[in-house]
């Protein structure tokens, strides 16, 4: 009996250990043919005895790997499911689970169903992911239909703000550089925001934002890179949409798009175009403090109310083809072309002295009439080769790209002796023309080697080459002939030629499953040329820079990650800002380039973390030295200058210090009621050069964002946003706090292709904005408005026709970028 009783004991102690042991089931899916990772499969686990009943599930990572933590020692079955292939069974005996506790089922290949007629795609993503180097912004079908435009879009990226004239910061950080699907956008920033408002919610897959750039982009611009990501077709067969958006201010304005895709097993093609027309009125004021001596300050004060209109058009055409499982081979071609009508402007100047600001001495009136023409043209070829089975990948990638404006302008200034009411003491004319194009030609070449999953390698070679010529034509008014006669000191022609050679290399590698470290270098030569024809002075320049980076990431869990970063980063003055030409607009005021101008270095520091990819938390810190900031200064009477002329010109004025504090929340609460809140603060010091006045000026800004979408029923949408800044500093300036507020209400129609949606901005009349400059003896006020708030109708429709409904894999600039995390291989200049 004692036998048979310990025996029961030792086999119930046995069982019991036994079943406590739990092991660790991992895998990738990929797709059978390409070998490429089927993101977000679902997987499940089940009883060999009750395949009905699931034991557990996930949801496979964006690059196909998935892990089941504490399961059972049980015979098993795994399935696995994603849109448009065929379900995927494996059973897994009691044999395969070994004493190490992880049982790797390595590579689960899928196979294309081929079978199946259109399918909806409704797997719901994240719509932030903070992953890398970058934070993603996720556009879903949601978020698309609460607003009217992609430049909407852009307001709802956490870190991003623009004020009401389009003006961008990140982070609180000017000079933030774009992208277009992992391509340097190089055009004018009016330019990407006329792309943005012409192009539909529902084109953009997301925008990428790196505020902390790896060393494999380049090392120009000190605030970061947003690239933006259109959404590819991934079904087989034709589709496209049409769009349209009007919008009442002070003036009407539309939006326009059309889309077309086509996609079979060798081509993917997209091709696009959108027209715009853009108009605003607004009323602004002005005055300028200027000291001349103890007791003794001029005042210049203005009114006027300007008016502003732009028209648009863009086209791209994108096409990749695929050589075979291994090879891929794209092209792009965009080009956006615009201007303004004929628009006239007239500012009046009054002129008084302290402490009689009411009685004016002296007066002048300006006027100004111009016509623009805007055109960007590029074009771009991709090479991408697969190498191996680790998913080694080597990539050829050559871009070129022309912009050009074209104005022609006439002006006049006239002066009074006393207000614009009393006899007119002189006036003057002027007829210009200035001809500004730019060529840029680029060539990069990057390899990718991943040594083990874990340990990777990454290097490249760029060579950058810019040429642009600025041709100034002015004419004067002959007031006793009423002629137009040249000037030739007042006609410029100023040619800038700018090439940057780089090499970069970037190792990571993965301990213990939890920290990444990534250390990246980044060496430039930089060659810079300016020739000014009329003084025939030129200026030449040669220097080497390196750029070190290092990325530290720690993963609690893959929704739980800490990220430490720090990258030494380069602004190097624009072309414009070199030119030492002095350009006249009135007898008071003038503008010049400073050819001695020097590029502004920052050191950059970051730490991030996100949390169940809905909370979100970020502080960084950045020095800027030799920081470039525009100034106003005196010129010399002894020359023959008014003695109350102004100089504007750029300098490097002294260092900045930047520190920036953020946190978002991200919940979709319920499937019918979305959330989003964001608050952040700003702290920034600018300090002068020992050349210039003892100026240390500081700073705190605070921002806060709301916004929620509901799903109505019938398939109604309803969504708020709301956004508030204090006070804050730019440079030499202070501006005044901002908020806006808009509401929008959408339906979609015919399951789906067709939307409509109407929205409101600037909805209780709010939108106006003050900016003071405080530099030496000079203060500068400026007060904005627009008029009333911003209604908008925009229409979507959507069509196409699919077959066999196959989902395209295809080796890619984009795909090649993804193993290494982070955005496109495409630099940021």
């Amino acid at each position: 009996m004692k036998k048979t009783l310990s025996l029961i004991i030792a086999i119930l102690v046995f069982s019991s250990i036994a079943t406590a042991q739990r092991y660790t089931i991992k895998g990738k899916i990929l797709d059978a043919i390409s070998k490429e990772k089927l993101p977000y499969s679902s997987i499940s686990l089940h009883y060999k005895t009750d395949t009905l009943g699931i034991y557990k599930g996930i949801i496979a990572d964006t690059n196909g790997d998935f892990e089941i933590k504490n399961v059972r020692k049980r015979d098993m079955i795994l399935k696995v499911s994603f849109v448009g292939y065929k379900p995927f069974r494996k059973e897994i005996g009691l044999g395969e689970f070994a004493k190490e506790k992880i049982l790797d089922l390595g590579n689960l290949f899928m196979e294309l169903s081929g079978e199946l007629a259109a399918v909806e795609i409704t797997a719901k993503i994240e719509r932030i992911i903070v992953d890398d180097d970058k934070l993603t912004m996720n556009v879903d079908e949601q978020l698309a239909a609460t607003v009217t435009s992609a430049f909407d879009l852009l307001k709802r990226v956490p870190g991003v703000f623009i004020d009401k004239d389009d003006n961008l910061t990140l982070n609180g950080k000017s000079g933030v550089l774009f992208q277009y699907n992992g391509r340097d956008l190089r055009m004018q920033y009016k330019s990407v925001v006329d792309l943005l408002k012409s192009m539909t919610p529902d084109q953009v897959e997301s925008f990428e934002v790196l505020s902390n750039p790896g060393v494999r982009y380049d090392a120009e611009g000190t605030a970061g890179i947003i690239n933006i990501k259109i959404k590819k077709n991934q079904n087989y067969g034709i589709n496209g949409s049409v769009w349209g958006r009007a919008s009442y201010q002070t003036m009407l304005n539309y939006y326009g798009s059309m889309s077309l895709s086509y996609v079979d097993d060798k081509w993917t093609t997209s091709l696009g175009f959108s027209p715009m027309k853009w108009g605003s009125k607004g009323t602004s004021k002005s005055e300028r403090y200027t000291a001349k001596g103890v007791g003794d300050t001029v005042l210049f004060k203005t009114e006027s109310e300007d008016e502003w209109q732009w028209l648009n058009n863009n086209i791209y055409l994108n096409a990749s083809y695929l050589i075979d499982t291994t090879r891929t081979i794209g092209f792009n071609l965009y080009g956006s072309f615009g201007g303004n009508p004929e628009i006239y402007n007239e500012n009046p100047y009054l002129i008084s002295s302290y402490p009689n600001y009411n009685i004016v001495d002296s007066s002048y009136l300006s006027g100004r009439s111009s016509i623009t023409k805007r055109r960007s043209l590029g074009f771009g070829i991709d090479y991408v080769k697969k190498l191996d089975t680790l998913d080694s990948k080597f990539m050829l990638d050559l871009s070129y790209s022309h912009n050009s404006d074209i104005s022609n302008s006439e002006s006049w200034n006239k002066y009074f002796i006393g207000d614009l009411n009393t006899i007119l003491d002189r006036e003057e004319g002027f007829r210009r023309k200035d001809l500004s194009p730019d060529n840029d030609l680029s060539f990069r070449a990057d390899y990718y080697k991943p040594f083990t999953k874990t340990m990777k390698l990454e290097t490249g070679l760029k060579t950058y080459i810019s040429f642009s010529d600025n041709d100034y034509r002015s004419e004067q008014l002959d007031p006793l002939t009423g002629n137009y006669v040249n000037v030739p000191m007042e006609t410029n022609r100023f040619k800038y030629f700018e090439n940057i050679n780089s090499l970069y290399a970037s190792f990571s590698n993965t301990f213990k499953k939890k920290l990444n470290v990534r250390l990246g270098i980044r060496l430039e030569q930089t060659n810079t040329k300016g020739h000014q024809y009329v003084l025939d002075s030129i200026d030449k320049r040669s220097y080497f820079d390196i750029f070190p980076n290092l990325r530290l990431n720690y993963k609690f869990k893959d929704d739980n990650q800490l990220t430490l970063s720090y990258s030494y980063r380069i602004s190097r003055p624009w072309s414009g800002s070199l030119n030492p030409f002095m350009q006249k607009s009135s007898e008071y005021s003038y503008s010049t380039g400073n050819p001695y101008l020097n590029p502004q270095y920052s050191n950059s520091i970051s730490l991030s973390h996100s949390w169940k990819y809905m909370l979100f938390t970020n502080v960084s810190y950045s020095h800027t030295k030799d920081d470039i900031n525009w100034i106003r200064t005196p010129l010399d009477t002894n020359l023959g200058y008014n003695p109350l002329a102004l100089m504007s010109s750029s300098v490097n004025f002294g260092s900045s210090h930047n520190l920036n504090f953020n946190i978002s929340f991200n919940k979709e609460f319920f499937k019918w009621w979305s959330f989003r809140a964001s608050t952040g603060a700003n702290y920034s010091q600018i300090l002068s050069s020992p050349n210039e006045l003892d100026i240390n000026r500081e700073s705190w800004s605070y921002n806060a964002s709301l916004s929620s979408d509901f799903t109505l029923p019938k398939k109604w949408r309803l969504g708020f946003y709301y956004y508030f800044r204090s006070s804050s500093m730019y440079g030499l300036s202070t501006s005044s706090s901002y908020q806006d507020l808009s509401i929008n209400i959408s339906k979609s129609f015919f399951e789906e292709k067709l939307g409509l949606t109407l929205s409101i901005d600037d909805f209780v009349n709010i939108n106006k904005m003050y900016r003071e400059t405080v530099y030496r003896n000079t203060i500068t006020k400026n007060w904005s408005s627009y008029q009333g708030p911003q209604v908008a109708l925009s229409l979507r429709y959507r069509f196409g026709k699919y077959y066999k409904n196959k989902q395209v894999s295809k080796p890619s600039v984009e795909s090649f970028d993804d193993r290494v995390g982070g955005g496109s291989p495409e630099g940021g200049r």
